[in-house]
């Protein structure tokens, strides 16, 4: 029995969670309209004529209706007048030469079949080979209008083990979204066990999803088991990302450990991306350890954000302790791609740390999108390890792209140990395109002595390996 109760019903919270029947009202009207092109030659035997003023007066019916209306007629017209109409699509989506294309279009062609005639959508999807996600597919679809005849073909089908588990996932979570309670009755007649945990899990989450409150009801009389734990964390996770507000005020009551400080730190990345300040107040009620990855994630979101400055000048004010470093790394991390003008103008204002690591961020960046700004900019730093490891950033990038100027760059480190470093990184690669080039720059290079080199030409010509890229023969 768990010692707490969510007190009170929120009754917009439907208002708040998208239809599933709108999210997928695009999708299907897109495919109406693909079904249209690929059965339109062949789909009828009544020729091209008939098909033409059909799909006309489709299309001038869907400019009067919704889009959910318009693509339920669609199919629902194009069904009516050609039984065979649906197997006729599948198997010219599965001939196409377009593999991406044919395997997205044969699963949403398979899911709307089930709708209509499950059994023949499950009987054409066993046949097309190693497609069990078009049968899990038309199995969930089937399970969501009869379960007994879902749960009967699964135990009547000539399946393995491992393929016996995948589907009955498909089963329960086709009656999860039609009847969650029926569902569960079910799995507690099942033996105790991971397997029935998982469908357990599937279950609540799929109910948690149109009515979150009743969710909480089951599991408050739920019996414990050992996967209790998770299958709770994984219905919260759900009404984190529903109400985050109350879903804090319970997080905060929690005792300390694992799961408080997995659920406080998406609390605070939820809370976060509606309002920062709010986010930032409400984790001063939590332990050090939690308050730490509440904020990262807080810090992760605000940096990425549109007022990534602001993250940035609140780190620098407020956090200087053990966990600068860390909240730093992440805020860098964002702001180089974001905004690397903020990092660059606080550069000076930085500890050593924070410009090694800002300088890292930045030219790895900087070099991609701008090479040339961000080779100026590497040029403007100070010797020393930030501008080091800035060049180390960017060698990354000019070591594949333009490998005599990598080496160049890399000549420049100051740091001897991490020079000789990069250096042979460089010519390692260098010698798999042009060994006579390498060879000569290195022979000049004024930053190493004549032993130095000798060593690395040692160590380079020790891992390379000449690679014989076999190729077909031409037919």
């Amino acid at each position: 029995m768990l010692n707490w109760k969510i007190e009170g019903h929120f009754e917009n919270m439907k208002n708040k969670l998208l239809s599933p029947l709108v999210m997928r009202s695009a999708g299907t009207f897109l495919l109406g309209v693909v079904v249209g092109h690929i059965t339109g030659i062949e789909g009828t035997e009544s020729g091209e004529a008939e098909i033409e003023n059909r799909e006309s007066s489709e299309r001038t019916s869907i400019k009067h209706r919704s889009s959910v209306g318009a693509s339920a007629s669609v199919f629902g017209g194009f069904a009516s007048r050609n039984p065979r109409g649906w197997q006729h699509a599948a198997v010219k989506a599965q001939d196409s030469g377009d593999v991406v294309e044919s395997d997205a279009l044969l699963l949403v062609l398979v899911s709307e079949w089930a709708k209509r005639d499950a059994y023949a959508a499950l009987a054409y999807a066993g046949t097309v080979p190693n497609r069990s996600d078009l049968v899990y597919e038309a199995l969930r679809q089937m399970a969501k209008q009869d379960p007994n005849e879902a749960l009967e073909w699964l135990a009547g089908g000539a399946i393995s083990v491992d393929q016996k588990n995948y589907f009955m996932r498909a089963v329960y979570a086709g009656m999860a979204s039609s009847d969650p309670e029926g569902a569960l009755g079910l799995l507690e007649q099942m033996p105790k066990g991971a397997q029935r945990d998982q469908l357990v899990s599937l279950t609540l989450n799929e109910w948690a999803k149109h009515d979150i409150h009743a969710a909480f009801d089951w599991l408050e009389t739920a019996e414990m088991t050992p996967q209790f734990s998770q299958i709770y964390q994984e219905v919260m996770g759900r009404y984190v990302e529903q109400d985050p507000e109350q879903a804090a005020g319970l997080v905060s009551q929690m005792e300390s450990g694992d799961m408080k400080l997995n659920l406080a730190s998406q609390v605070a990345t939820k809370l976060a991306d509606q309002d920062v300040h709010f986010a930032l107040e409400w984790l001063q009620s939590l332990g050090d350890l939690e308050k730490k990855y509440a904020l990262l994630g807080v810090m992760d979101r605000w940096s990425a954000g549109e007022n990534g400055d602001d993250a940035l000048n609140y780190l620098l004010e407020n956090y200087r302790d053990s966990n600068n470093d860390e909240l730093f790394t992440v805020v860098a991390m964002n702001l180089s791609r974001t905004s690397p003008e903020t990092l660059m103008k606080s550069f000076s204002s930085l500890n050593e740390f924070e410009r090694v690591t800002a300088a890292q961020q930045l030219a790895n960046n900087l070099v991609r999108s701008d090479p040339e700004r961000g080779l100026q900019w590497i040029g403007s730093l100070e010797s020393g390890a930030a501008k080091d490891q800035a060049l180390k950033s960017s060698l990354a990038f000019y070591q594949y792209s333009n490998v005599s100027h990598a080496f160049g760059l890399a000549e420049t480190i100051t740091s001897p140990a991490l020079r000789q470093g990069q250096m042979r990184e460089v010519m390692e690669t260098w010698m798999s395109v042009n060994p006579a080039a390498a060879e000569q720059a290195l022979a000049i290079s004024s930053v190493l002595s004549v032993d130095e080199k000798e060593e690395m030409m040692r160590q380079v010509y020790a891992n390379h390996r000449v690679n014989d890229y076999v190729l077909p023969a031409k037919q």
